[in-house]
């Protein structure tokens, strides 16, 4: 067995585990609801409690209670029963007039996935059609983002895209994505690198001036900053920089601000 299969196996068998571990824990939290809310012991419960759950509709641990729809289902999953009572989410459920804003509000990180999805797609062809499996698409010497061992990251961000426009509040997305999946940045970066003409000079980021920039140490200075950073490089040249750059950074940037302000 070669090294690169070796490894190869080290890490699928990493992800087994991971994957297991997890499904073990999703299982038991599922287990330990049913036995709450389905057979339940507590006889007494605190009466500020009973005034929130009747204010709020919500449904608490009670002997005396009636027994909940969910645990007569052949699988009572607790999970499957809260989002589609108490959040309302299902397939197509959020497809309404008066959510336009929020399609609109999510609508830049999905053409961002869209493109990443669509363009490796377009690079990969065969390797795509065969899922990945076997070495049909593998000779040939792609780098970057649309080298084969991004694969599964694309087939990841692409499944869950599709969750997020289809069965979730979509004004969720941006924050879904951008916590589960590098490939929002990582497309964000080789669009800029591929259509900014401004990153085309390799002379601005050699090894040499990163290592000028480190020994020189001109500390928080925006001055001695744009040698070693190519985003501060397009923020000082935002105005000859190409649309495509001003639109990808100018998205981060104004929902950094967003956030930052709705959080407050």
């Amino acid at each position: 067995m070669s090294p690169s299969n070796s490894c190869l196996n080290e890490d699928v068998w990493t992800v087994v585990r991971f994957a297991t571990f997890t499904r073990l824990l999703s299982l038991f939290l599922q287990l330990y609801g049913y036995q709450i809310f389905c057979h339940p012991t507590a006889t007494q419960v605190p009466p500020v409690l009973l005034n929130l759950a009747r204010d709020k509709g919500y449904r608490v641990a009670d002997a005396e209670s009636p027994t909940p729809i969910w645990c007569q289902w052949q699988i009572p999953f607790l999970y499957s029963y809260i989002p589609d009572v108490y959040w309302d989410v299902g397939f197509l459920r959020y497809f309404q007039w008066k959510q336009i804003p929020n399609f609109i509000l999510a609508l830049p990180v999905a053409i961002l996935g869209f493109i990443a999805s669509y363009m490796y797609i377009m690079a990969n062809p065969v390797f795509c059609m065969y899922l990945g499996l076997g070495d049909r698409g593998k000779d040939r010497k792609t780098h970057g983002f649309c080298n084969p061992r991004v694969f599964v990251y694309i087939v990841h961000s692409s499944i869950l895209l599709l969750i997020g426009i289809f069965c979730m509040h979509v004004q969720v997305l941006t924050r879904f994505l951008a916590s589960s999946s590098p490939v929002l940045y990582w497309i964000s970066a080789h669009l800029l690198f591929q259509y900014e003409p401004l990153l085309q000079d390799e002379k601005l980021f050699r090894p040499d001036q990163i290592q000028w920039q480190r020994d020189h140490k001109p500390g928080l200075s925006f001055a001695g900053l744009w040698r070693n950073n190519p985003v501060v490089y397009l923020l000082m040249h935002w105005q000859t920089c190409s649309i495509y750059t001003q639109c990808i950074l100018g998205y981060f940037i104004s929902y950094c601000f967003f956030r930052s302000g709705s959080a407050l």
